[in-house]
């Protein structure tokens, strides 16, 4: 899990050039670290706290999950700074379709 949420880290940083990501490695172990302990301890309360958008839009509102663990990664660390909504957003789906790729990928490993 920590190597897929780096590695979607990374991919949103390349792609997104408005999400400002550390470079060096130890900062991003930190962030990447940081972000797993969050998809740990408090995605699992985030997607009950919104468990009806998610019946709702038949799974479609876990962008809006991810986008609030990412905002969550954003307060609590000062190296990594997103700007905007609308890049949340694609931050989110772009870490949300990376992890999902990923761990299928793992499962056939």
């Amino acid at each position: 899990m920590f190597l897929a949420n780096g590695i979607a880290l990374y991919l949103a940083g390349v792609i997104l050039p408005e999400i400002s990501i550390p470079q060096t490695i130890e900062s991003f172990a930190v962030t990447a670290a940081a972000l797993t302990l969050i998809n740990l301890l408090i995605k699992p309360l985030v997607r009950l706290a919104l468990g009806p958008i998610l019946l709702l839009t038949l799974g479609l509102g876990s962008v809006l999950v991810n986008a609030v663990t990412l905002l969550l990664l954003d307060v609590l660390l000062p190296t990594i700074t997103i700007d905007g909504l609308g890049n949340l957003l694609a931050a989110a789906l772009i870490v949300g379709v990376s992890n999902l790729v990923l761990s299928l990928t793992a499962r056939f490993i």
